[in-house]
């Protein structure tokens, strides 16, 4: 029996890229934010991002606009996923600091779990409740025990933050069938 390798592949470096440019997106956004209106700051992060992600979709070939059908739930998930919630991280962003920022977006992960189980559109089980109980334990004592500051002059921030955490996992739970039916490039211009 030969045994197959693993060879490092140009998507694995693509994937690695992707979460540097995650990792430092709040510093980024909050040094922006010193010299930019929020929404002004977000228009043009949009508008760049709108432009480049319809020039690869052209330059693919694909379908350039989705079935009749799907245009209503489309526009909703965009105005979810793209609209709300930029709003309120951005907004709230500079209105909290750039750590309280950063540890309120891992929660996105535990709020899809938690929709995902409470709508029964996941599987979810005794892991899945332990999972979350354990993320929300991790947060409470990052922020019990650092200098994180969640609360105080940072509350309207953090709220504007959570509440777009909110809204994106709502955008990632109802995003699947669209997905299952065209490509995440396909569906990332789009809405």
């Amino acid at each position: 029996m030969q045994q197959q390798t693993k060879r490092f592949s140009l998507a694995d470096l693509l994937l690695i890229f992707v979460t540097i440019i995650w990792g430092v997106n709040v510093a980024v956004v909050k040094v922006a934010l010193a010299e930019f209106n929020p929404l002004t700051f977000n228009s043009l992060r949009f508008g760049i991002s709108a432009l480049l992600s319809w020039g690869m979709l052209g330059l693919t070939g694909a379908r350039l606009l989705p079935q009749r059908e799907d245009l209503p739930r489309i526009a909703f998930l965009g105005l979810l996923g793209h609209t709300l919630y930029q709003v309120l991280f951005i907004s709230g962003t500079n209105l909290t600091t750039a750590a309280n920022t950063a540890l309120l977006l891992a929660t996105i992960p535990v709020w899809v779990a938690a929709l995902g189980a409470i709508t029964r559109e996941e599987a979810s089980g005794p892991l899945t409740w332990a999972g979350i109980g354990m993320s929300i334990l991790g947060i409470a004592l990052v922020t019990a025990s650092g200098d994180l500051s969640l609360g105080g002059s940072t509350w309207l921030g953090d709220i504007m933050v959570v509440s777009g955490t909110f809204f994106y996992a709502l955008y990632t739970l109802k995003s699947k069938n669209l997905l299952n039916k065209y490509s995440p490039l396909q569906f990332s211009t789009w809405t």
